[in-house]
């Protein structure tokens, strides 16, 4: 992935672990690099949990503390110069809330993706009608405008984890989330058809969760496990409700929602039964 394909907010969070992490391993204080720098500790504090934008004439000055390279130096000030422009997102802040438009920027960068959808669709696979009726369950007052947005958005959704990039994909959704007429029955059967070719992609693993299957450990509980460049890759699970969102990194956490996915899986239908599962829901519609 080249540097062209990063943009903020995430962009600004991996500069300041960067920069943060650097000041760290040369041993250089928080108040010796505000001193050099001309800035606040705060402000350099709120430089590296990203918080704020860092000017690039800021990391031209830190990175001879810190004891980086040319080479080094010029990747982090063009990230910096990038951090400064506006998120490819941006365009949908009448529809997204700040943290939320930080996760699909990370969606967009993620090399793998493992989801857990309980209740509905999982977002990117969403077939636009399916999108409209859930968009105006939410708020029935929704403009055409806003509702036109949430439809694009998704199809960006869509490209981003199925075009060129096509980061590893896997999904598991729960029977639960199929019988659920959002839309109702032509919605649905245009879903399950578009779910089936997804389905056949190589990058995407789609697993169903049958009803039959009774209680699991993830039942009910729906979350994404993300794994982020740039090196080393960072991993987080995203949790996310109609008013908040939420992300989780410590390694027990991380560990935590890994086992649970791994074992919805194993109570899923594998790959090749569930593209018959879909077809039979979609003829008994």
């Amino acid at each position: 992935m080249s540097d062209d394909d990063q943009r903020p907010p995430f962009l600004r969070k991996v500069l300041g672990n960067k920069l943060r992490a650097l000041r760290k391993a040369a041993d250089v204080s928080p108040a010796t690099v505000a001193t050099e720098v001309g800035i606040s500790v705060a402000t350099l504090s709120k430089i590296e949990t990203g918080k704020q934008a860092v000017k690039p004439a800021y990391v031209k000055l830190m990175c001879p503390l810190y004891g980086v390279d040319a080479d080094e130096q010029r990747k982090l000030v063009r990230m910096a110069e990038d951090s400064g422009k506006p998120g490819q997102l941006s365009r949908y802040s009448t529809i997204l809330r700040g943290d939320f438009v930080d996760y699909h920027e990370m969606e967009r960068q993620a090399e793998t993706i493992l989801a857990h959808e309980p209740s509905l669709i999982f977002g990117p696979f969403q077939v636009p009608a399916y999108v409209r009726a859930l968009r105006l369950a939410a708020k029935p007052d929704c403009s055409e405008d806003d509702l036109a947005r949430s439809v694009e958005l998704r199809q960006h959704r869509l490209d981003d984890l199925t075009g060129s990039r096509s980061p590893a994909v896997s999904v598991v959704l729960d029977e639960a989330a199929l019988v659920r007429e959002v839309g109702g029955p032509d919605v649905m059967r245009e879903q399950f058809a578009q779910l089936i070719e997804l389905a056949k992609l190589p990058n995407v693993d789609l697993r169903i969760v049958p009803l039959s299957a009774g209680a699991y450990a993830a039942q009910g509980a729906e979350f994404v496990l993300l794994r982020v460049p740039p090196e080393p890759m960072q991993e987080l699970v995203f949790l996310e409700n109609d008013m908040i969102a939420s992300y989780l990194d410590r390694p027990h956490e991380i560990a935590r929602y890994k086992a649970m996915f791994e074992q919805a899986q194993l109570v899923a239908r594998d790959p090749a039964e569930s593209s018959p599962l879909l077809d039979r829901l979609r003829t008994n519609l």
